[in-house]
């Protein structure tokens, strides 16, 4: 592996490590951890989805998914009621106190966002995305070639 390469993982890991360790930080009051903010950010997008939804987009076993949303439900950030036409199945939606409270997670993911890009002028912010998009692409197509 070149150099160059092995800096640029080395770098990417040092900065996901401290943007998880701040975004921690500013959980904390809300007494969430990240799985369970991947899981109301994906109920958010998508409204009356099922926990096996949850489970195949988040990549995560589903009784461990099962119980993070139990917990969700139990805290009033996620409401499950039964599916209309299949008993077996129920639906996942933010509570309308979850709706309310959604708005401080968008409130710290700006904060994370401008943390992230503050050294960054206008054009080096706009190229940094296009770079990112370009790698998230690559990385996809990857992914999708080995299954």
């Amino acid at each position: 592996m070149k150099k160059t390469n092995a800096e640029a993982i080395l770098l990417f890991s040092g900065i996901r490590r401290t943007l998880n360790i701040t975004y921690l930080r500013r959980l904390r009051p809300l007494k969430l951890g990240t799985k369970q903010v991947v899981i109301i950010r994906f109920v958010a997008a998508n409204p009356k989805c099922s926990l096996a939804a949850v489970s195949r987009a988040t990549a995560s076993d589903p009784a461990a998914v099962g119980r993070a949303i139990d917990s969700l439900v139990r805290s009033a950030w996620l409401s499950r009621k039964d599916h209309p036409t299949d008993r077996r199945r129920s639906v996942l939606e933010l509570s309308a106190t979850g709706k309310k409270k959604f708005q401080q997670l968008d409130k710290i993911y700006a904060e994370l966002s401008d943390i992230l890009v503050s050294p960054l002028d206008s054009g080096e912010r706009q190229q940094f995305v296009g770079l990112l998009r370009k790698i998230h692409g690559a990385l996809e197509k990857d992914k999708a070639n080995k299954k």
